[in-house]
């Protein structure tokens, strides 16, 4: 190529770079700021569209220039790991591996003998966590690698600082009220009973629910019907607005004291951060997330410790996070640990209070991550599986669809391997991030107590909620941990900055991780038209519960619950690892059926069958109770 040809080449690359750049950084901030406002991401429509922001960033971001190959490398490698659980294993393997797998599947491929079972005990499910979890990874990579320039690091900044104020003013402008109602326009009630439903899915509700029975063709079935959670601004749930304000607002607080610095006086710039980390404690209390509270607690102890210039400030507010941090802690060992009767040691007044914390169904559920992983410790039982396989510990007529403890439900999913994956990422994260604080001014310091005092509290709130089952909010905290790695000021240093050059394998695990990015997004839409075709059939079977209310609807709701059935198993052609789809759809034929013995009931008994070969976890599909008596 002649010389005048190169030079004018390079500059054009550099242009494509920086444009692809700037969008991909863009997308993030879009996201940063739509997702929370689309009931924290809950919805099927707003987690194909969290699903896209991730994957066109992460491939503009990959393809736009050569990688350092380990951001790419290391979701693929994760991804890889979850992989391992959805490879079939002959019996004895899979019982050696993973006891309560290989037991589950003995129950659910009894028809088939030698049939191979897998470690996860709903393969469809942890199929659609590996590629949000991919996804997420990359995200966050990418937002690291991005942050070190400036100009990028202020976008996000910005956008986290732009949802803060988004959030807290939705929060206080649609309280909760009572009456289930999110935004002052959408209902949260269920169509049968008001305070719990059975149309959405658990992400979307209070994930915590009962079983109850309906009739159809004769017979008593049970369904589970989550509780629709009270409607706190744009989110469902306290706990969860809680996590999306104390992952935002301290960077909002540390974003203006970095841009008002030398620009106004110090007693106004102290004051209005103290104001808006003082506002958040109060809002979480206000809304009624007490563990939530204690994590913004730490938060603002944490950024004092970090941001305050005077050691002393600076030494006791690390102090005081210090002993929030060993109180939470302690809480946590003894709601979890192996203690009975423990409410004895507080005074008398508080034993009533205290025995009721402790035998809270959320604590229970929490314990039952541990024993799921004292069974099956080195694999666990597959990613995204414990709201299924919860269904089988729980005796009663509760349900809960995740642990209440992000840390218990990973171990019991994932096993020692997941765990120790987790703990190296998170060792060497925390590694870099001291090193930066090393070595960081007080100006940086003052803008990197912002992401770090997000992560702090969001590590002690995990112990005692689900908030990263939360799109939005999982979302969030990918983009605050990148941001924070991605500030760190040994990462803007010139020899950091040829440690990180790109090697010869970059090109190549680059290109790799976009195409798996592209990939992911695709499967992710196909997810949403499964998770679409099977609301379509529970609107129908709620329908149906609804005729003796109605019954010259009759008619009207069996071509609903055909036409929904049709389309269940349409898509169903195209996902056929989804469980959930062949037990809606029993479930749909029952409620057609007129007799136990009838076309309809035998169609119901095929589907159900399907599901059991899908899903070794759970109740597989409709299984009538005992029949109903006759008057």
């Amino acid at each position: 190529m002649p010389p005048a040809v190169q030079h004018s080449a390079a500059p054009a690359r550099g242009k494509l770079r920086v444009v692809a750049e700037s969008v991909a950084v863009a997308l993030v901030c879009v996201g940063v700021v739509v997702g929370p406002v689309l009931v924290g991401g809950t919805g099927p429509w707003a987690r194909l569209l969290l699903a896209t922001i991730m994957g066109l960033a992460a491939c503009l971001w990959l393809v736009s220039a050569k990688r350092p190959w380990r951001l790419a490398a290391m979701p693929l490698a994760v991804t890889a790991l979850v992989g391992l659980q959805l490879i079939p294993l002959p019996d004895r393997l899979l019982v050696a591996l993973a006891p309560i797998s290989g037991g589950a599947w003995k129950v659910a491929l009894a028809s088939q003998p030698g049939a191979w079972g897998t470690i996860s005990v709903d393969p469809g499910l942890t199929a659609i966590s590996a590629r949000w979890l991919f996804l997420g990874l990359l995200a966050g990579g990418m937002v690291a690698n991005l942050a070190t320039h400036a100009a990028y690091r202020r976008w996000l900044i910005g956008a986290l600082s732009v949802s803060a104020i988004v959030i807290w003013s939705l929060v206080l402008l649609f309280p909760a009220t009572g009456h289930r109602d999110l935004l002052g326009r959408w209902s949260l009630r269920g169509p049968i009973e008001w305070f719990r439903t059975s149309l959405k899915q658990p992400v979307e509700t209070h994930a915590a629910g009962e079983w109850v029975q309906v009739e159809a063709g004769g017979q008593l079935y049970e369904i589970v019907e989550w509780g629709v959670g009270e409607g706190w601004g744009s989110y469902v749930l306290s706990n969860h607005v809680a996590c999306g304000l104390y992952l935002t607002v301290p960077l909002l607080a540390a974003a203006w004291l970095s841009a008002t610095r030398s620009r106004l006086p110090l007693w106004l710039r102290v004051a209005v951060a103290a104001g808006l980390l003082s506002g958040l404690v109060a809002t979480n209390v206000w809304v009624g997330s007490r563990a939530g509270s204690a994590a913004a607690l730490i938060a603002v102890f944490v950024f004092a410790g970090i941001a305050c210039e005077g050691a002393v400030l600076r030494r006791v507010a690390i102090g005081l996070a210090g002993l929030c941090v060993v109180g939470m802690l302690g809480l946590a060992f003894m709601l979890y640990g192996p203690f009975s009767h423990i409410e004895q040691i507080f005074p008398a007044a508080w034993q009533p209070r205290v025995e009721r914390l402790l035998h809270d169904g959320r604590v229970e559920i929490a314990k039952a991550t541990f024993r799921i992983f004292s069974a099956s410790p080195i694999l666990g039982t597959g990613l995204g599986t414990f709201g299924e396989l919860s269904a089988r510990l729980i005796p009663g007529r509760e349900a809960f669809y995740y642990a209440h403890n992000d840390y218990g439900q990973l171990l019991a999913e994932a096993g020692l391997l997941g765990g120790l994956v987790a703990c190296v990422g998170t060792f060497f994260g925390c590694r870099r991030l001291w090193r930066g604080l090393a070595q960081a001014s007080s100006a940086d310091r003052m803008l990197m107590a912002g992401p770090l005092a997000a992560l702090a509290a969001l590590a002690i709130h995990s112990l005692f909620d689900w908030n990263l089952h939360i799109p939005a909010n999982a979302f969030l905290a990918m983009m605050v941990g990148g941001l924070a790695i991605g500030m760190m000021p040994v990462l803007r240093q010139p020899q950091a900055a040829v440690a990180q050059r790109p090697g010869r394998g970059s090109a190549i695990v680059g290109v790799v991780a976009a195409a798996a990015a592209m990939g992911a997004v695709v499967l992710c839409a196909r997810d949403t038209w499964s998770e679409l075709a099977v609301r379509q059939l529970r609107d129908a079977i709620a329908a149906a519960q609804l005729v003796k209310k109605n019954p010259e609807s009759a008619p009207l709701v069996a071509e609903r619950l055909k036409a929904a059935i049709s389309a269940s198993e349409r898509a169903a052609a195209w996902d056929p690892l989804n469980a959930e789809i062949p037990r809606q759809v029993a479930l749909a034929h029952v409620h057609l059926s007129r007799s136990p013995d009838d076309e309809e009931a035998k169609a119901s008994r095929r589907s159900a069958e399907r599901c059991a070969t899908l899903r070794a976890a759970g109740r597989p599909g409709p299984e009538p109770l005992l029949p109903k008596p006759s008057r």
